[in-house]
């Protein structure tokens, strides 16, 4: 796949209110010229990266948050049918469902194929925060993750190996609702409840 010249990146920036405190999730994507520059190999020339930066008015523990990724790909088990966690790569065995977690972190995401065969790739990213133990509805020991706010992002690779990044695009809370079952499945120690709006 040929990189070519420089490509627009897709720009977003989204408002939120958590704990009655504002933020902001800036987001960006971009087709990747120098993986290694971003410490990845070459089969991620030509492939996107995503950065997502948040701002919040808490500081200290109120601005601890968390990031969860699902990934719909037509070369993931199902073929394209079903979301499935993206978890960082570093902790395989991790039990938990966050890809990054701590005071206002950075999501950051850069997929690649050494296959250059025509695939649609989707992420559904989800901002959220889970309440300390000593809170009186952790005393059963299952942490909860509260969904704050969620966006979409991917590309779309044809047959010719052009690239088109999708568009970068708030998620709904039907969108987190339905992602639970595979979260629920996949990190049962956690608790996944339903919202009816972003917290």
């Amino acid at each position: 796949m040929d990189p070519g010249g420089p490509a627009r990146p897709n720009v977003a920036r989204f408002d939120f209110v958590h704990d009655q405190r504002r933020g902001s999730i800036q987001v960006t994507c971009v087709v990747e010229r120098d993986p290694g520059a971003i410490g990845t190999s070459g089969s991620a020339v030509g492939f996107p990266s995503c950065t997502a930066s948040l701002e919040y008015e808490g500081r200290g523990y109120h601005s601890f948050f968390g990031w969860l990724q699902l990934v719909r790909s037509t070369d993931n088990k199902s073929g394209g049918r079903d979301f499935e966690p993206d978890p960082l790569g570093w902790f395989p065995d991790s039990t938990s469902p966050y890809a990054f977690f701590g005071l206002l972190p950075t999501l950051f995401d850069a997929p690649s194929r050494e296959n250059r065969r025509r695939i649609s790739w989707l992420a559904n990213s989800f901002l959220a925060t889970t309440p300390s133990y000593d809170e009186p509805e952790l005393l059963s020991g299952q942490r909860k993750v509260i969904p704050t706010f969620g966006f979409s992002w991917g590309f779309d690779l044809d047959d010719n190996e052009v690239l088109t990044l999708r568009p970068i695009l708030p998620l709904e809370t039907r969108d987190w609702n339905e992602r639970i079952r595979v979260l629920r499945r996949s990190y049962p120690t956690w608790s996944f409840p339903e919202v009816s709006r972003f917290e």
